[in-house]
């Protein structure tokens, strides 16, 4: 069953939101989702210390290099969004699963998760701050296996 949306009713950070979403799901490319960045992005994953993905990016010059990373570190098999909330305010928040793949040890495990946007106030396409919420704790195992032999 397709989402019903009235998309002249909208919030518009959720419609930017979907716009992003659409060409990561047809293209697997994250170039909408860049392009949307403040100079002062903040990209926060909820991660254990010791992978390459541990810490918190900030700014442009940090989270692009940290995006490569990411996608090196966990691969994606499947990805699908499956709800949009959004608040009063400038946050809005999608929710889905995933299937990853850890190429240290080819471990696929598919996890729930929540991504919170946090937009500039008076501009719903600029995203000044993103935290993905999920459980990697499959990724925090494989290094500290790997550091551990």
């Amino acid at each position: 069953m397709s989402e019903q949306v009235d998309q002249d009713n909208e919030d518009p950070k959720i419609k930017h939101l979907r716009y992003i979403v659409e060409e990561m799901t047809t293209t697997a490319t994250m170039d909408r989702m860049i392009a949307s960045f403040t100079d002062d992005i903040v990209y926060r994953v909820t991660v254990g210390p010791g992978t390459p993905m541990s810490g918190v990016p900030k700014g442009k010059a940090e989270v692009l290099p940290y995006l490569e990373v990411m996608m090196k570190t966990l691969e994606i098999v499947e990805f699908n969004p499956k709800e949009y909330f959004s608040s009063p305010g400038n946050q809005a928040v999608l929710t889905g699963a995933e299937t990853l793949r850890i190429p240290i040890n080819g471990e696929v495990f598919t996890v729930d998760w929540a991504a919170v946007f946090t937009f500039v106030d008076d501009d719903p396409t600029k995203i000044r701050e993103i935290l993905i919420i999920e459980n990697l704790e499959p990724l925090s195992r494989a290094y500290a296996a790997q550091s551990a032999d």
